[in-house]
């Protein structure tokens, strides 16, 4: 069985599916494997996603996390970082981009993040990278930071991620 936490959009079954034959093909050297859908989960969208900023309520000490990074792409900014539960055990469940109360971008923690199991000596915050792309015309150039917020959700709850050293003036020289 493979479970799956809802987060965000539907995930087809074919995905579900492809992932169990190519699972079940890799171990089991193209012996047969079947898979059982209980439910329908959903995951979220990488760009432009559907969480409606309005609907995250924000709390302190629910999640932690850093943006580390910033670089201008194409059209494009792109924050890096890592997000996960406070005590470090898992990492977040999803992060979302936020400028002027529109969420932008959306990802789920999923990048390795060995850097950071190293500096805490934590090894749940693992696989607790993310990446976000955000239009750099969505910028709002005369806020702190461009407008940018980054905020991460685990168990139905929202923090504010802070921003790692250099990568607001980075967010700010985007514009």
């Amino acid at each position: 069985m493979i479970s799956v936490r809802p987060f965000g959009r539907k995930v087809a079954l074919g995905l579900v599916v492809g992932l169990a034959l190519v699972l079940g093909l890799s171990a089991c050297g193209g012996g047969e494997t079947t898979v059982t859908v209980t439910e329908t989960v959903e995951a979220p969208a990488r760009q432009g996603g559907n969480t409606d900023a309005g609907d995250l309520q924000l709390e302190t000490g629910v999640v932690t996390g850093y943006t580390d990074h910033s670089k201008t792409e194409g059209d494009s900014l792109v924050l890096n970082g890592w997000a996960a539960s406070s005590d470090f055990g898992e990492p977040a469940e999803q992060v979302v981009a936020i400028v002027g109360g529109k969420a932008l971008a959306e990802a789920v923690p999923t990048l390795n993040r060995q850097d950071v199991v190293e500096a805490l000596n934590k090894p749940g915050v693992k696989d607790s990278g993310f990446e976000l792309k955000l239009p750099l015309d969505s910028l709002d150039c005369g806020a702190p930071a461009a407008g940018v917020e980054v905020v991460a959700t685990l168990d139905g709850k929202s923090g504010l991620l802070n921003f790692g050293e250099g990568v607001r003036g980075a967010i700010v020289d985007a514009c």
